[in-house]
């Protein structure tokens, strides 16, 4: 996760961060880890792959909020 220090930008600075957040590609560990477990494991890696989604998910949906809050870094680890 890129961290920015949401006081030290501006408005539009983080308008820009955000928006190109938009494009984020937050599947790809997801889908290295299905190509990888072949038709055996097929099951187990579907399971990993979706933690996978789930945690880069949650760490953009966090910088995002962060960001978009302002929040300070203490405040962007608090769940």
């Amino acid at each position: 996760m890129t961290h920015h220090n949401a006081e030290s930008l501006g408005d539009i600075e983080i308008l820009d961060i955000l928006q190109s957040m938009k494009s984020d590609e937050l599947n790809v560990e997801a889908n290295k880890l299905i190509r990888s477990g072949g038709k055996e494991g097929r099951q187990e890696a579907h399971k990993k792959a979706l933690v996978a989604l789930h945690q880069s998910f949650e760490e953009k949906f966090v910088e995002a909020v962060t960001l978009a809050l302002g929040l300070n870094e203490a405040q962007d680890k608090k769940n």
